[in-house]
């Protein structure tokens, strides 16, 4: 029955050139210049910190893992408003900065994370055919009014080859 009613974008275009910042605009409709993004990272233990300045090139720790996210930023989202009007907000999560506390996923009801426990590789993210078989999953059981969000990471740097994809293409191939 979802299949009837779903809306598919043939042409989209990214607000940023890095994810969180695109997702999030996605998420809220804002252009990332206009949201509150905090400098994060994750430490060897992997425990999020959130910087209050970014810390030094020397830190090769911090840097290992740091990105942008809006930790603090209170816009409204897309999946907050579709589940304030009963529909189920569910993301499946990818990789690291999507867990809820970076807030890029704010606003959704469910964070299924159980994916990325299962087949993280190395902190680098879930490889795009186990996240696809959570999501035919979730189709499978989905509510009749529900929000559906996973984000791909094996385009990303570093990347990990899979089917007859060769590693050294330039990553716009490997996106397509």
């Amino acid at each position: 029955p979802w299949l009837a009613k779903m809306v598919r974008f043939d042409r989209a275009y990214a607000a940023a050139v890095r994810t969180n910042e695109s997702a999030y605009a996605f998420l809220t409709g804002r252009w990332p210049h206009a949201v509150r993004y905090d400098t994060v990272g994750v430490d060897s233990d992997e425990r999020m910190r959130v910087y209050e300045t970014a810390p030094p090139l020397t830190d090769v720790e911090a840097w290992k893992q740091r990105h942008l996210a809006p930790v603090r930023d209170a816009t409204v989202t897309l999946a907050g408003t579709l589940a304030s009007a009963g529909f189920e907000a569910t993301a499946l999560l990818p990789y690291i900065f999507f867990l809820p506390q970076f807030g890029v996923t704010r606003g959704f009801t469910r964070h299924d994370d159980a994916v990325y426990r299962a087949h993280n590789l190395d902190n680098k993210g879930v490889t795009g055919p186990a996240l696809t078989d959570a999501a035919l999953a979730y189709l499978e059981r989905a509510p009749e009014r529900f929000l559906l969000w996973f984000h791909n990471m094996d385009p990303h740097a570093p990347y990990v080859p899979y089917g007859d994809l060769d590693p050294k293409l330039p990553m716009q191939p490997r996106y397509l």
